[in-house]
């Protein structure tokens, strides 16, 4: 298992430790993916619902009887939608944590739902047969992953010839050009230790096309409004901070142990380095359909 997926595997493992936690989460069927905004859509939570059935639209499942992968499902929350909508297509997701598998297979149950089965895999090596799926979207799960060439290969191979791949995540949309701007960029990759990052939105454009992928649609949809600004940045914030609580607590003392100059400077530090990062990496947030060939 590459690092990057070891990571995020020990990360949901110690979220969902308790799989009665689902039952102590406000409104855990809503999910913790962004919301999507557009006409008749007011609240947060009917945004967070709606996100589900923008997935639904863009894979055009409709009364079809299909193979549908969510590939890396976390609980369950969009695929349990999914397959409660549409009941004539099977289901199946995968995620790298048994405990987020546990809590899927519960909920599945509570719902009496017969065409969905969660399995513990990685969607770089999903193990299931060439060409099995009509369909495969990842919702905020790809940017896990360092190396999304590894994952495409992967969709390549699952996916039925004219299938479809839906992606709906967090890119960079360009290098930044600015001469100070890509000299802060140049300090922190050698602070931190960083390999120029790979990610960009035209990076990925490009490896869908060398990887076998056409009719490509790609939509910024914080640009478009159909996701707000302020839940946008507010999630990247608050990564952060769990980020950083993490860190503090897994070190040798105890988080209510520290000096509090001590942690004043930690944040500091913290958030200094990631809000330049995130300066010079301008995210978007992107809905992304292709179609293999």
């Amino acid at each position: 298992m590459k690092n990057s997926e070891t990571k995020t595997k020990k990360l949901y493992e110690e979220i969902w430790s308790d799989p009665q936690q689902i039952h102590r989460e406000k409104n855990p069927m809503l999910g913790w993916h962004l919301g999507y905004y557009e006409k008749g859509v007011n609240s947060y939570k009917e945004a967070l619902i709606n996100m589900n059935k923008y997935v639904g639209k863009l894979l055009d499942i409709k009364n079809k009887n299909l193979m549908i992968l969510d590939a890396g499902c976390g609980i369950g929350v969009t695929v349990i939608y999914l397959a409660n909508k549409y009941p004539n297509s099977t289901f199946y997701g995968i995620t790298l944590a048994s405990n987020e598998v546990k809590i899927g297979e519960k909920l599945k149950k509570e719902k009496n739902l017969k065409n969905l089965s969660f399995v513990q895999k990685s969607y770089t090596n999903t193990e299931f047969p060439s060409e099995y799926f009509d369909c495969v979207y990842s919702l905020e799960s790809l940017s896990y992953q360092k190396n999304k060439r590894v994952y495409l290969e992967e969709m390549n191979r699952i996916i039925k010839n004219k299938g479809k791949l839906v992606v709906i995540d967090f890119f960079r949309q360009q290098d930044p050009k600015k001469p100070f701007i890509k000299n802060i960029r140049k300090k922190i990759l050698k602070h931190k230790n960083l390999d120029k990052p790979k990610d960009t939105i035209n990076t990925f454009r490009e490896q869908l096309h060398e990887e076998g992928f056409t009719d490509i649609k790609i939509e910024n949809l914080l640009k478009k409004g159909n996701v707000k600004n302020l839940y946008f940045y507010g999630h990247i914030f608050q990564v952060m901070f769990f980020n950083l609580f993490r860190k503090l607590e897994k070190e040798e003392y105890k988080f209510k142990k520290y000096n509090p100059f001590y942690l004043i400077w930690r944040f500091f530090k913290h958030f200094t380095f990631k809000i330049l990062i995130l300066i010079h990496r301008k995210p978007g947030y992107f809905s992304i359909t292709a179609l293999k060939k």
